[in-house]
C-alpha cells in the first residue's frame, strides 16, 4: 500500500519505540523506512517534510518541533524523572541521603536542572552526571562492588526493569511532573492515509514498563530492536 518514512532518536530507547510503532504500521500493509536521527538532525527533517511520523518525541520539551506540518497523536508512554537505589541506601526524613554515591542521567540534568540543585542542597551530597546509555552498565558495576547508590533517571530505562535496583518514593525527592510521548504524525498522512492505521496509532499504549523492558532486551541482553518488538506484540517481553 505505499511505504511510511518513520524516524527516531539514534538510542536503543527510542530504537525500541519506534519498532514497536513499526510492527503497527506494517499490520496495515504499509512498508516502513526507518529513520534514525541525532537530536539536532530532528527540527531539520521535521520542518522539510523528510518523515511522516516521528517516534521519539517528548512533550512540552519537544513543543518546539509542533511546527504546522505535524500534529501530535496518543500519548504512548509518560516519561518520569524518578528514583532509584542499588544497594541499602538510607533517605532520612529531612531528605539527607546516606549511600556511596549519587549519580544522575544527563536528560534529567537537562530537564530538570533546578530541582536537581535542589536535592544535592537538601542530601548535602554531590551528584555525579552519566550518560543516560551508559547509566545501567555503571549501575550494575556498582551492584557487582556491592555499592550503595542512589540514581535519578528518566522512567523509561533498562535500569527499571531490573530487579536488583529498586524504585524510591519520591517524597522530598521529587524532581518534577511526568511528560507526554506522543507521535508525531504529517498531516498529510493524517489527512490522506489509512483512516484505520491512524485511529490505531491514536490508540496506541506501550507505558513505561514497557517501554523499560525493550531498552532493557535491546541495551542488556543484546536482542535486535525488531525482534524485541515483535516480543512485546506476543506478549512475550515481560514475564507474565
Amino acid at each position: 500500500m505505499g511505504v511510511i518514512k518513520l524516524g527516531f532518536l539514534h538510542t536503543a530507547l527510542h530504537a525500541g519505540c519506534a519498532s514497536a510503532v513499526a510492527r503497527v504500521i506494517e499490520a496495515h500493509g504499509f512498508e516502513v523506512d526507518y529513520v534514525d536521527l541525532t537530536r539536532g538532525d530532528v527540527k531539520d527533517a521535521l520542518f522539510t517534510n523528510q518523515l511522516d511520523i516521528y517516534a521519539s518525541s517528548w512533550l512540552p520539551m519537544d513543543d518546539d518541533l509542533l511546527n504546522g506540518n505535524y500534529r501530535a497523536v496518543g500519548d504512548l508512554y509518560q516519561p518520569l524523572p524518578s528514583w532509584l537505589s542499588v544497594g541499602d541506601v538510607v533517605i532520612g526524613e529531612d531528605g539527607a541521603v546516606t549511600c556511596d554515591a549519587i549519580y544522575a542521567a544527563e536528560s534529567v540534568r537537562h530537564l530538570y536542572a533546578d530541582a536537581l540543585q535542589a536535592f544535592k542542597r537538601t542530601s548535602r551530597k554531590d551528584v555525579t552526571i552519566i550518560d543516560d546509555e551508559a547509566l545501567y552498565h555503571q549501575l550494575n558495576h556498582a551492584a557487582q562492588q556491592n555499592q550503595r547508590v542512589l540514581v535519578a533517571a528518566m522512567q523509561p530505562h533498562a535500569a527499571f526493569f531490573d530487579a536488583r535496583f529498586k524504585l524510591v518514593e519520591a517524597g522530598l525527592l521529587a524532581l518534577g511532573t511526568p511528560m507526554r510521548a506522543p507521535l508525531l504524525i504529517s498531516e498529510n498522512l493524517a489527512e490522506c492515509g489509512d483512516p484505520d492505521l491512524f485511529d490505531e496509532l491514536s490508540e496506541m499504549m506501550l507505558g513505561v514498563k514497557v517501554m523499560s523492558a525493550l531498552d532493557y532486551a535491546i541495551t542488556v541482553e543484546g536482542v535486535d530492536p525488531e525482534d524485541a518488538a515483535e516480543s512485546w506484540q506476543r506478549g512475550r517481553l515481560i514475564p507474565r
